[in-house]
């Protein structure tokens, strides 16, 4: 009994692990979208972001040229009013971090914040 007990406990830790990972992936049209994808794969597994908004500049001078060091850029993708919005932050081309926010809007443009 006591080895069944420690078993199933083990199962639901690691059943609780795997759903707190899967809050950083993105799941858009069947496929999976994780940290490490570069742009053309979103854009490929996603379609084009509904928004885009560069967050960040970094340069520095090499010799005479300011060469860009890090580009942040912000993918927005609006699902719908029946899903949330998913942010996705790319660092140099490749995906960092993604979020998500309120439930999306009709095609007709986002709810006015009255």
């Amino acid at each position: 009994m006591k080895g069944f007990l420690a078993a199933s406990s083990i199962l639901a830790l690691s059943l609780c692990a795997q759903s707190l990972e899967a809050g950083f992936d993105f799941r858009c049209n069947g496929a999976l979208v994780t940290p490490g994808e570069t742009k053309p794969e979103v854009i490929a597994e996603c379609g084009p972001p509904t928004f885009v908004e560069r967050l960040q500049n970094v340069f520095v001078h090499v010799g005479p040229l300011l060469m860009p060091l890090a580009v942040d850029e912000e993918w927005i993708y609006n699902l719908g009013p029946q899903q949330f919005i998913r942010y996705v932050r790319f660092r140099d081309g490749r995906v960092v971090d993604i979020d998500h926010g309120g439930y999306g809007w009709t095609e007709t443009g986002p709810p006015s914040d009255r």
